[in-house]
């Protein structure tokens, strides 16, 4: 399934990078942009190992909320290093006052806390949209919608399979040189109450 093209990297602190994370996929939503973020598009039972690289892989744009524990995140850095293959832009949004981590040192950093945050948020958010095709939105709407048409169908066709899987139970007789033409036998029940026809299966199985 296609992505966002917007990929929010956080550290799960449970304290402010979370809490900042929510809050910018919350400020996209509201500007119409479609952002990643595994809280809100890893469902259950999906594989989040495989959703997270998908998501990291295909985005355009990476915000990476840089909090105290993003320094000794393995998952922050592969997410990171995707991105960065992928020639992405990375925009690094600082959760508190703070170093960078090694590998986004030389970005310059928005900080998106205390006075800062509102003016900040705004060139972050001119950053986006200048990256972004107007289209892309509209892109990953249709996809979405093609996919879950494609699921739609899937199911149907499976329910559609099962009730030909019932009918195809029906068994086919051969009544042998007593009886030219086949018989349908829906049910054993059916089966017995043929018992009296010279064309019973019993009969035939005898002759």
């Amino acid at each position: 399934m296609s992505q966002p093209p917007v990929f929010i990297s956080y550290p799960r602190d449970g304290a402010n990078g979370q809490a900042l994370a929510r809050e910018l996929h919350q400020r996209l939503q509201v500007e119409n942009i479609a952002a990643f973020l595994d809280a809100e598009n890893i469902l259950p039972g999906d594989r989040w190992i495989h959703s997270l690289a998908d998501g990291a892989q295909q985005c355009r744009i990476m915000l990476s909320v840089v909090s105290p524990a993003a320094h000794d995140r393995p998952w922050v850095e592969k997410e990171f290093i995707a991105a960065n293959e992928l020639k992405a832009l990375i925009i690094p949004v600082l959760a508190d006052e703070g170093n960078l981590p090694f590998q986004i040192k030389d970005l310059q950093a928005a900080k998106l806390y205390d006075e800062h945050k509102e003016s900040e948020w705004r060139r972050v958010l001119a950053q986006i949209r200048k990256h972004l095709p107007a289209d892309a939105a509209d892109e990953y709407r249709k996809a979405e919608v093609v996919y879950l048409e494609n699921l739609l169908r899937d199911n149907e066709e499976r329910a559609r399979g099962d009730s030909t899987n019932r009918i195809g139970s029906v068994r086919l007789i051969s009544a042998g040189s007593h009886c030219p033409t086949p018989l349908f036998v829906l049910n054993i029940s059916q089966a017995k109450n043929n018992a009296g026809n010279p064309c019973s299966p019993s009969r035939s199985a005898e002759s």
